[in-house]
């Protein structure tokens, strides 16, 4: 499952969120998040996280951020939040053309902006979503039966996900490409 930037931006959590840079790339996907610092960022999986810096360890935090940036667009993350204060009290210019030439989203929060509260929201919305389409997919699997009736408990369920009785519904199959890091809509 994935969540959108459109989506992790509406959150509640996040309205001090600022996108910085990388406009462009707010099409990626989300489908975790990853905390990382310069001491660990190369221990982790980044491929469609959004990943969290808050900017510990750093020495030179302009030079360990752009490494840090540029290593996980290479690893597929989805972007970056900088948490802004006493580690990354600004971002330097030189990390915001880094992001926007990779069409990167680098996004800010403050620093007492707490990221386990917003890494919460992202999972309760990612759970949510999961559920979701887990219920959608098995009422449509019972709707396609011959013998659906319309006075049943499955059809109350059925109008709950949306389905009405008065329009006309086609299957389409969709199969996932595990290979395919491109998205388009």
């Amino acid at each position: 499952m994935y969540i959108t930037y459109p989506e992790l931006l509406q959150l509640k959590e996040m309205n001090q969120a600022r996108v910085i840079a990388g406009d462009d790339g707010l099409y990626r996907l989300i489908t975790w998040y990853s905390i990382s610092e310069i001491v660990d960022y190369k221990t982790e999986d980044y491929d469609k996280k959004l990943v969290f810096i808050a900017g510990i360890g750093m020495t030179d935090y302009t030079k360990d951020l752009l490494k840090i940036l540029h290593y996980v667009y290479n690893r597929g993350a989805a972007g970056v939040v900088l948490e802004i204060g006493p580690y990354i009290p600004e971002v330097p210019i030189s990390i915001i053309k880094a992001a926007d030439s990779m069409q990167f989203p680098l996004l800010t929060l403050p620093f007492d902006t707490k990221v386990s509260v917003v890494t919460y929201a992202m999972t309760q919305l990612l759970f949510f979503r999961t559920n979701y389409l887990q219920g959608v997919n098995a009422i449509t699997s019972q709707l396609l039966k011959p013998d659906f009736s319309e006075n049943t408990e499955l059809s109350k369920r059925a109008r709950f996900y949306g389905y009405r009785q008065e329009n006309s519904y086609c299957v389409i199959l969709v199969e996932s490409d595990e290979n395919n890091s491109e998205y388009s809509l």
